[in-house]
């Protein structure tokens, strides 16, 4: 059986926060956590410069931007 399989129905969480010590199932959720905890916005829009977080977020922006600088889409 998989280790993410079996963490989720025995409530394991192997993935701890070094910064609050709140502690996950799975690390993608660790990941998620931790871009929230640090502000990290890793996508920037090169027309209008606008910075994204999230890759949906930032793909959403990229078919409606209009190129206008500051735009918050």
């Amino acid at each position: 059986m998989r280790e993410r399989h079996v963490n989720m129905h025995l409530d394991l969480r192997p993935f701890t926060c070094a910064q609050c010590h709140k502690r996950f199932k799975m690390k993608h959720h660790l990941t998620k956590h931790m871009k929230t905890r640090t502000g990290l916005r890793p996508y920037t829009c090169s027309t209008c410069e606008c910075t994204f977080m999230w890759r949906d977020s930032f793909v959403r922006h990229r078919g409606t931007c209009a190129g206008t600088p500051g735009t918050p889409e």
